[in-house]
């Protein structure tokens, strides 16, 4: 934190270095938006490739990257996206 204040100090004055930038949290500026959560769940509902018996999430993110739906996702984003659509379907 103190690198990152000297930082924004240095370039771009005493204001910056105070007063962060807040993020735009609005769906567009989200990478993952909820098309895209569609296509990821529909790709983990399909079956597993051969020699596999079951998804798992590493191998969920080559495939879902490997079919262009989005450019890069970690295996703890997987996760996150995986586990709120099971917490949806049992309510």
């Amino acid at each position: 934190t103190v690198k990152t204040v000297r930082a924004e100090y240095g370039k771009y004055g005493i204001e910056a270095a105070i007063f962060r930038k807040k993020r735009a949290d609005n769906i567009e500026t989200r990478r993952i938006n909820t098309k895209v959560r569609e296509k990821i769940l529909e790709v983990a509902t399909e079956n597993p490739p051969e020699g596999h018996k079951r998804w798992s999430l590493r191998l969920l993110c080559k495939e879902v990257v490997g079919r262009g739906i989005i450019d890069h996702i970690s295996a703890d984003t997987m996760s996150v996206i995986i586990k709120s659509a099971e917490q949806k379907k049992n309510s």
